[in-house]
């Protein structure tokens, strides 16, 4: 009986540490699983998250950088040495894409520009008079609407001409008419990014003062009245340096009350956009 009680007690001693052993692997396997399980619930809460809860797209942001890098990891992998992040855009030159802009109009609101011209030729509603004179002009824009390449512009400017004709410099006492106008034009100007040459419409109205001279040798009359002035004018503009562009333009400029006056002009000047 001695030694079978001996006996049994040996074969407890040996079991006990294979319980402890069965006990901790047992309790491993219950303590790994509810971490692999919350990993795997996080998953599919990233895939099936409503759009509008913050936390889920947190979620899903946080799965896609992890997917992004597991990607950008086997992509350079295959690489002996480690190179610096360098970007490359369409045309192979290693520098920082830039985002692709619509018109070169998007980068500007707002222009400050100044003009100046040739008088090309005058009528006046009782006879044609060959005219020689000039014209500027200085002015602000501003930008009213874009879409596309297109752009709408609000235009205010001020504008000074001085033209002179003579009627028949052959005759005895030729008559010498000398014109002197200002006008302040509200205008709606149209433009369109062509990337290099940039055309571009203008149409305007305001009030507009003329004052006549009119010089036969014998006598001077001189004659101002106020009336209303109207421009219309087409043109193109290119990028000389940055903000500062040329400009070029024909305008019929025509002011008008008791009779009609119109004076064609070639214009060229400058424009700075900021």
């Amino acid at each position: 009986m001695l030694r079978d009680d001996r006996k049994h007690r040996s074969q407890r001693v040996t079991e006990r540490p294979r319980s402890f052993l069965k006990i901790l692997l047992l309790s491993g396997l219950v303590f790994l699983y509810p971490v692999s399980a919350s990993a795997a619930d996080k998953e599919k809460q990233a895939e099936s998250c409503a759009a509008d809860d913050i936390d889920c797209r947190v979620v899903k942001a946080r799965a896609a950088i992890t997917e992004n890098a597991k990607r950008i990891g086997r992509s350079t992998s295959s690489n002996t040495e480690a190179s610096p992040v360098s970007y490359t855009s369409n045309d192979g030159v290693g520098r920082k894409p830039k985002t692709p802009r619509t018109s070169v109009y998007d980068d500007f609101g707002h222009a400050l520009y100044i003009r100046g011209g040739a008088l090309l030729t005058g009528h006046v509603t009782n006879g044609d008079i060959d005219t020689l004179g000039f014209t500027g002009s200085i002015g602000y824009r501003k930008r009213l609407a874009t879409n596309g390449r297109s752009s709408w512009w609000f235009q205010p400017e001020f504008l000074y001409l001085r033209d002179r004709g003579v009627d028949d410099p052959t005759l005895e006492f030729p008559v010498e008419t000398i014109f002197t106008g200002r006008a302040g034009i509200l205008s709606l100007r149209w433009a369109y990014d062509g990337g290099y040459i940039m055309p571009f419409l203008s149409v305007g109205a305001g009030p507009a003062s003329l004052n006549t001279q009119i010089d036969d040798t014998l006598t001077v009359v001189d004659t101002s009245f106020i009336g209303v002035g109207y421009s219309a004018s087409a043109g193109f503009e290119t990028e000389i340096l940055d903000s500062l562009y040329f400009e070029t333009a024909y305008r019929f400029l025509g002011i008008v009350r008791d009779e009609a006056f119109g004076f064609h002009t070639a214009e060229i000047g400058l424009n700075y956009r900021f």
